[in-house]
């Protein structure tokens, strides 16, 4: 396969070498901003060396609904995260089981 690099900003870089695995986009400002290790396949933010399909170095931010707007658990799919902000007893990350959204804290059913 071909790997192609532009650079189209100034301050960053994006480079692969052929016989690479992996593919980054660099920063002069912040070091590795993403890297893609082509042989398995893993993710890194933050990181030039990713250990697991997506590595990220730092906080992660998910989308933010209330109890009212979340999404259907069925189409965002089992295993999908999302922070519901007024759920009885305060703010609290949940997860789809394929059918409905449960707090993390004690796997109850949202709402």
């Amino acid at each position: 396969s071909v790997i192609r690099s532009l650079l189209t900003q100034t301050q960053t870089q994006r480079s692969a070498n052929a016989g690479d695995a992996i593919f980054e986009f660099v920063s002069n400002d912040f070091g590795t901003i993403l890297s893609m290790d082509l042989l398995s396949g893993y993710v890194g933010i933050g990181t030039n060396a990713p250990s697991t399909t997506l590595h990220v170095n730092g906080p992660v931010r998910v989308g933010s609904y209330t109890v009212a707007t979340v999404p259907s658990a069925i189409s965002a799919g089992e295993g999908a995260m999302i922070y519901v902000t007024n759920e009885i007893g305060g703010p609290v990350m949940v997860f789809s089981d394929g059918a409905n959204w449960r707090r993390m804290t004690d796997r109850a059913v949202v709402g």
